[in-house]
């Protein structure tokens, strides 16, 4: 019974198809407003030791769906980015603390909108 019921799923399965496959493409940024079409993509800190200023815009400015995910990547080891809002709220997972934050060097963090003006923001070197 067992065997019958998994050569059934296997049988529905989806076959691997490399256009469905998740690759997250990149925007490279150096001082930077977020717009629509970065959802789902990564923000990659360009180059060096220079700090970084990346803004998610309000939602009467740039009306993100809840839902929308960005992702913050920033690979120097000597370098800050700074990942701030011009009105809504950008907390902090864990803390619930609002307010910008600040993301060291080889370090990633994900920000999810999660109600109309309000975004919660996790990830590894991230204050």
């Amino acid at each position: 019974m067992t065997s019958l019921i998994l050569a059934a799923a296997l049988a529905r399965a989806q076959p691997y198809d490399p256009q469905l496959a998740s690759i997250i493409p990149q925007n490279i940024q150096y001082d930077y407003t977020c717009v629509l079409s970065d959802a789902g993509k990564h923000l990659l800190h360009p180059a060096g030791d220079v700090a970084r200023q990346w803004v998610i815009n309000t939602n009467a400015a740039i009306p993100f769906p809840i839902g929308t995910v960005l992702t913050f990547v920033n690979p120097y080891t000597s370098a800050i980015v700074t990942i701030n809002s011009n009105g809504d709220t950008v907390r902090l997972a864990g803390s619930g603390a609002a307010g910008p934050r600040y993301l060291a060097g080889c370090s990633i963090a994900t920000a999810i909108k999660i109600g109309a003006t309000e975004w919660i923001i996790s990830g590894t070197g991230l204050t």
